[in-house]
């Protein structure tokens, strides 16, 4: 699309004004941006060499801290504990569930579900392992 010959015209214009339009709503700082996970560590599918000390989750935009929830389970499917989910007051600050007691080698799996204060809900998974997976 050649956008200097579009602006030469009035409907040009109107065609222009359109595609800068539809261009800033579809960025991450237009109107149109969801809650979404931007990292996390233990990130999926890796081996750590040592039990990680808590979940962090990087989101996009603050998450309602009441309304995430944060587990972790064995490959087993078995509960292992974790503190509630809490968030620091820093923009970029990521949700954290410590984790009291070292893992043991094997496989874990994160389940998590935040939500943003538009209401928008998100949820994922993570599975990682400890030493060597079993």
């Amino acid at each position: 699309m050649n956008l200097r010959l579009l602006a030469r015209t009035r409907g040009g214009l109107f065609a222009l004004a359109a595609v800068v339009a539809l261009t800033l709503s579809a960025s991450p700082s237009g109107a149109m941006r969801h809650l979404r996970l931007v990292k996390a560590f233990p990130s999926a599918d890796t081996v750590l060499a040592k039990s990680p000390d808590a979940v962090r989750l990087w989101l996009s935009e603050p998450a309602e801290v009441p309304a995430t929830k944060i587990t972790l389970t064995t490959a087993a499917g078995a509960a292992v504990a974790t503190s509630p989910a809490t968030r620091a007051d820093a923009k970029d600050a990521p949700l954290v569930a410590l984790i009291p007691t070292p893992l043991a080698n094997g496989a874990y799996k994160v389940t998590w579900k935040a939500m943003s204060k538009d209401g928008h809900v998100i949820n994922g998974t993570i599975a990682f392992a400890v030493g060597a997976a079993k």
